[in-house]
């Protein structure tokens, strides 16, 4: 689906701006998550509940401490061919989880329109970050609403596939 949340349908516009609040970001995160973990898992990143309004990826990452593979859906924008994605954490106060697990280890795994691959961290620099972070809060101005609060900086992470040859 190619909705953004800007252009999202009108019953869907009162959903999205109560996602954007404190509260509704933990409950949306604490509620809808789980649901969309099953549901990307089993259907390869084609089906779940944000994805109708918001294109939702499901990112996979290796526990910085448990070391278990864990598993969390996440709103993405494409870009180049990468997958943008943003640690708002719902607009909690620290880094979430996978933000975390990625910086440990920046290896990951992608399951989105019905395929699962591998995918690396790209690294940017503040010009890029700060351009990326304009078409981000662009597309959903509850990034601009999180950063207002909080007291840290919202990162931004950039998933590149890895392609087959270079994995070897």
């Amino acid at each position: 689906m190619n909705t953004t949340p800007n252009t999202a349908p009108t019953w869907l516009r009162p959903v999205l701006k109560i996602a954007a609040t404190r509260l509704g970001g933990r409950i949306f995160s604490r509620a809808a998550a789980p649901i969309d973990r099953v549901l990307l898992r089993h259907t390869q990143g084609r089906l779940s509940l944000a994805g109708l309004a918001v294109p939702t990826l499901l990112l996979i990452t290796r526990g910085r401490r448990s070391g278990l593979e864990r598993a969390t859906p996440l709103m993405y924008r494409q870009r180049s061919g990468d997958f943008v994605i943003v640690a708002s954490g719902g607009g909690a106060n620290q880094h979430p989880a996978w933000y975390l697990n990625l910086q440990s280890d920046p290896n990951a795994r992608v399951c989105v329109g019905g395929r699962t691959f591998d995918c690396g961290v790209v690294s940017l620099d503040q010009t890029t970050r700060e351009e990326i972070w304009g078409e981000m809060t662009t597309y959903y101005q509850g990034y601009a609403d999180y950063q207002k609060r909080l007291q840290r900086e919202i990162p931004l992470v950039v998933l590149r596939p890895i392609q087959k040859d270079e994995a070897s």
